[in-house]
């Protein structure tokens, strides 16, 4: 939905995902977008799982800021948590910057404490709208 003064979009999503492997999964989400603010939250439901995988619930949630007077930088906040089933629930928080560098080219650069290794680099090769589909990832040490 656009705001009555057309600078903010906010919108539900959700889907039902099954595979032919048996698994199956939903969510459900809030997104909320300005022209330097985006904001969303999705809810995951593990339904069924196949004999060799299982299903996590989970959610993630994010929030991006264009970093003032560079259009063409952002920054960003993450966090998620993964129900572990089996295992040791995953949880963490990814903190960085995404910059394009050309119409397609954009670096991210970001810590995710999940691991504990410190500071993560990688390429991202992008469509000419960046927002919009990532065709390839490489991480920078390749």
């Amino acid at each position: 939905m656009l705001s009555d003064d057309k600078t903010l979009m906010t919108g539900f999503n959700g889907f039902l995902d099954y595979d032919d492997a048996g698994n199956t999964r939903t969510s459900l989400g809030f997104e909320a977008r300005s022209a330097v603010l985006e904001f969303w939250y999705n809810q995951y439901f593990g339904i069924g799982n196949a004999t060799d995988e299982k299903v996590l619930d989970g959610y993630d949630l994010r929030l991006v800021s264009q970093i003032p007077y560079l259009h063409w930088a952002d920054i960003f906040a993450n966090t998620y948590k993964w129900d572990g089933i089996d295992r040791d629930d995953i949880k963490g928080t990814k903190l960085g910057s995404q910059l394009l560098l050309t119409p397609n080219l954009n670096l991210e650069i970001a810590y995710d404490d999940k691991d504990k290794n410190g500071l993560k680099d990688c390429l991202l090769y992008t469509s000419p709208s960046p927002r919009d589909a990532t065709l390839s990832r490489m991480p920078s040490s390749a």
